[in-house]
């Protein structure tokens, strides 16, 4: 019976299934980490690719042929403006374990904010919010997670033409619940650096969306190994 003489494992990533167009180019954040952290942050941030570029870095690998020489990488620049948290978002467990809205805040919105670009109908009820805040503060012992809606503004980037922000909600983390809920409560409608949320030299995972390459072949698509042209392999 016939073998391979070559190694063949499988290609292309389970992770990036299934392979079709994106419903939309602001990914979905399914899971957060538990951080153990003295103040609360948020744990996430927006940011939109401005370019590539390389750098010149020492090889800190141990076992690479190049140890502790000068390498050229290929990195990517990722321009972060400040977002605006815009509402706050509280929720309890529910009856089998599962997170529940309890309610949110929503905060007083710039107007060069330019969120009526996103949102046309939205409309914050001052008094409505001051009931909702005065829920929240009686009901710190119930609340299980603090979640952000945080407003990008992507005309302040460099080189892009949008001006439509994005809304993504970011999990707080860090500091007991009652730190949560108060940070939460008082940054609304605040800028938010990306400084506050990562540190230079952190390892940080990082989501998006490829451009898209169309109908291709396995080898750029999947990444298949290109068998050499000779007799009996």
């Amino acid at each position: 019976m016939a073998r391979r003489k070559q190694s063949a494992p499988r290609r292309g990533s389970l992770g990036v299934r299934p392979r079709k167009r994106a419903a939309r180019l602001l990914p979905r954040v399914r899971s957060w980490p538990a951080v153990s952290l003295a103040e609360p942050r948020p744990l996430a941030f927006v940011g939109y690719k401005a370019g590539t570029t390389h750098a010149i870095i020492i090889d800190n690998r141990p076992g690479s042929l190049t140890y502790g020489q000068e390498i050229t990488v290929a990195v990517t620049v990722i321009e972060t403006p400040p977002v605006i948290p815009v509402a706050a978002r509280f929720y309890t467990y529910g009856a089998f374990g599962n997170l529940e809205t309890l309610t949110e805040v929503w905060a007083s919105v710039p107007k060069e904010l330019e969120l009526w670009r996103r949102i046309s109908t939205l409309s914050v009820d001052p008094q409505k919010n001051e009931s909702r805040v005065r829920l929240v503060l009686g009901s710190v012992d119930k609340i299980a997670e603090v979640s952000l809606v945080v407003a990008t503004q992507p005309k302040l980037t460099g080189g892009l033409s949008k001006k439509v922000p994005d809304l993504l909600e970011v999990r707080v983390g860090g500091g007991s619940v009652a730190d949560r809920v108060s940070y939460a409560i008082g940054i609304l409608g605040k800028p938010v650096e990306v400084g506050s949320v990562f540190s230079p030299g952190q390892y940080v995972d990082v989501i998006g969306v490829t451009k898209g390459r169309g109908f291709q072949g396995v080898v750029k698509r999947f990444g298949v190994r290109e068998l050499p042209r000779w007799h009996k392999h």
